[in-house]
């Protein structure tokens, strides 16, 4: 009898904390993305920062920013996977209730022309990872990458 009670508590604590996961996971959380510049010069290292805000008391053990980018925009130390004129760039969190977390990664403008973030996606789960919930996060940062000036010694 014991065994069927203890069975009912766990059970019952698992559809609690999936459906409390389910409800709040995304209120209250902010996300940003933003540039450091809005104009540079092709071959210069600009700087992303990723800005994530947690204003409840549940917090996120494992959070994904998924960045979806140009694939002239190279960033230095990440497992990047590109396709014909996109790339992938994850980004993993994990945030404390009533925090804040600041992430800068180093971009390379390796083309001239206008890049940005096109999109972003937020990936959680719940504390045992049985079912993920995801949303769209902020994107729309963009740089104008000039090109580089020709030095007049070279003309």
């Amino acid at each position: 009898m014991e065994f069927v009670a203890i069975a009912a508590v766990v059970v019952g604590l698992f559809l609690l904390q999936n459906k409390l996961y389910k409800t709040y996971a995304f209120k209250n959380l902010e996300y940003s993305c933003t540039l450091s510049t809005n104009e540079c010069y092709e071959g210069d290292e600009i700087e992303l920062v990723e800005e994530i805000v947690n204003k409840k008391w549940l917090p996120l053990p494992w959070l994904k920013a998924e960045i979806t980018t140009s694939r002239w925009l190279s960033f230095a130390g990440a497992q990047s996977g590109v396709t014909d004129s996109t790339r992938f760039v994850p980004s993993f969190f994990s945030v404390k209730g009533y925090s804040k977390v600041t992430r800068r990664w180093k971009v390379k403008c390796l083309k001239r022309g206008e890049f940005g973030i096109e999109q972003v996606v937020l990936i959680t789960t719940d504390l045992l990872g049985y079912s993920n919930l995801s949303r769209p996060g902020g994107g729309g940062a963009r740089v104008l990458v000039l090109p580089r000036a020709i030095e007049s010694d070279a003309l």
